[in-house]
């Protein structure tokens, strides 16, 4: 357990080109500032690995891969068929 109250915090984004799916996909990774500890992407529901239609975290759960898309480009994204859901449902 660390001492720090992890006050402040860093995000670094990494935006790479899937050549062969002709996709990309934002990895986000984030820390604390003042004591370096990386933050873990808290899900059930998303797998690790990279998958160029979906959202996946690596294997130790520090980086999360979204994959993304110029505004211009073709239609989805997040609103195409969403769902609302009540927390405890």
């Amino acid at each position: 357990m660390s001492d720090c109250s992890h006050p402040d915090f860093s995000a670094e984004v990494q935006v790479d080109r899937l050549q062969d799916a002709g996709r990309f996909v934002a990895s986000v990774q984030i820390h604390c500032a003042v004591c370096k500890e990386p933050f873990v992407f808290v899900t059930k529901d998303v797998q690790s690995g990279l998958l160029p239609d979906d959202p996946t975290t690596s294997v130790d759960g520090t980086e999360a891969r979204w994959p993304i898309r110029p505004l211009n480009g073709q239609a989805g994204g997040l609103m195409t068929g969403f769902t609302i859901r009540r927390g405890d449902d």
